[in-house]
């Protein structure tokens, strides 16, 4: 199987295949940075995902010989009254199925919500 990686963190790359790992099978992989269409820190309650979404199916568009495209997203969404930071995997394969799931979510002290709203990066 070959497995197309939509992003070029290190980080996120690392991530991904020490899952893949673990479910002992046998693929090929590549990575390379493709756009997720949404704002550079998404804060809107659904973006994250769409991000998710958009980097799996451009980097299948970009190798179209892989079998499917992992994408994932990280950002902040308003959950009730509070901000919580959230990350999205999406999966989609060249027979254009798409799967998408959500990670726990981590409320942000008001601080951090402050710095957000103020349009302070607060990855760095």
């Amino acid at each position: 199987m070959k497995i197309a990686i939509g992003t070029n963190s290190k980080y996120k790359v690392h991530a991904i295949l020490k899952a893949l790992y673990e479910l002992d099978f046998e693929f090929e992989y590549i990575f390379d940075k493709v756009p997720s269409e949404v704002s550079e820190q998404p804060m809107l309650a659904g973006e994250t995902k769409l991000g998710s979404i958009n980097r799996a199916k451009n980097i299948l568009k970009l190798y179209p010989e892989s079998d499917l495209g992992l994408g994932v997203e990280f950002g902040y969404e308003p959950i009730e009254t509070r901000y919580h930071m959230v990350c999205w995997a999406s999966i989609y394969t060249k027979e254009g199925k798409l799967f998408s799931e959500q990670s726990s979510t981590l409320e942000l002290p008001s601080e951090l919500v402050k710095a957000l709203k103020d349009d302070v990066n607060i990855d760095d």
